[in-house]
């Protein structure tokens, strides 16, 4: 709960001093593939902050309380060798896909495929190594990021009523922080980002 209200309270701050009306900064949540189970915390935790670093880059903040929307990556092995040593290197060629899907509706709006090369002296730093290489500028992840934005937005535009009638409701029950977040979900830059902010002031 305390979490919860840290957020909600640094959100209204920026909205009462103006800062949340400045860009539009779509908000987006980061998770890795099931398959990433497979693979060394280690890497695991690179490949997400590469994630992290490529939303943040193309107008996206991780930081929202509340989002429909993911960024995600699946993770494939295409093959494994090794090199020669001493010291003998572990060699990875990967593939991967990012895409941003609707969580609620399990649609993809946009995606993108990716082959990573990695070598390391052993699996943990080769992987590493295969994941420092995915960042927001490689070819076709800015293409992608640009569609699924303009996809996100549209849904803010068409479902901003929806989501303040759900906020209302809630304030209805005295579910205040809850009604707050949803409505903080909606973009400033959306079409019912005023409205939005105003009714989000009015709950705070």
């Amino acid at each position: 709960m305390r979490n919860i209200r840290k957020i909600v309270a640094i959100i209204v701050a920026l909205i009462t001093t103006g800062l949340y009306a400045q860009d539009c900064i779509l908000p987006v949540s980061i998770a890795l593939d099931e398959d990433f189970s497979n693979i060394p915390l280690a890497a695991k935790k690179v490949a997400y902050n590469s994630l992290n670093r490529i939303a943040t880059s193309n107008g996206l903040t991780t930081e929202s309380p509340t989002t429909p929307f993911i960024l995600t990556m699946h993770c494939d092995v295409l093959d494994k060798s090794n090199l020669p040593g001493p010291p003998i290197k572990t060699v990875y060629n990967l593939g991967v896909t990012l895409y941003l899907a609707d969580t609620y509706t399990q649609k993809k709006f946009s995606t993108t495929y990716l082959e990573l090369k990695g070598v390391g002296t052993g699996e943990v730093k080769s992987y590493i190594n295969a994941f420092q290489r995915l960042t927001a500028n490689r070819n076709g992840i800015i293409d992608m990021m640009e569609d699924g934005k303009k996809k996100m937005l549209s849904y803010y535009d068409t479902q901003y009523e929806n989501i303040i009638n759900e906020a209302k409701r809630l304030v209805s029950i005295q579910k205040y922080e809850e009604a707050l977040m949803n409505v903080l979900s909606i973009p400033r830059c959306s079409k019912g980002g005023k409205v939005a902010a105003e009714f989000a002031l009015s709950i705070y």
